[in-house]
């Protein structure tokens, strides 16, 4: 066979092979979408997550606050820099909560 030949026989191999493929793709499609039918109601729905609390503040705005997942906000490495650890950040347990002087019940 000559290399026009062959060249021919290969682009009819080819769309042939694709058409195949293509039939077997939509075939086992098929197939999958009957053992499981997509939800049409809820195409995009995620399951229900409890609200995140924080847990961590910033002493000198405690507007600032973070749950402790994720990236660190900023001012959480800022503080870190400066020599405080992550627990005097924690709300309620900071060094503002040790700070406050104690009643004293005499």
């Amino acid at each position: 066979m000559s290399v026009n030949e062959l060249g021919e026989l290969h682009e009819e191999i080819s769309k042939l092979l694709e058409a195949k493929i293509l039939a077997e793709k939509k075939r086992l499609e098929l197939r999958l979408n009957s053992l499981h039918p997509a939800k049409t109601d809820r195409p995009n729905a995620r399951r229900p997550y409890p609200p995140v609390v924080p847990k961590f503040a910033n002493l000198d705005d405690p507007s600032q606050v973070w749950s402790g997942r994720g990236k660190r906000p900023q001012w959480v490495k800022e503080k870190l820099a400066s020599g405080l650890a992550l627990e005097d950040l924690s709300i309620g347990r900071g060094p503002s909560v040790a700070a406050m002087p104690e009643e004293d019940d005499s």
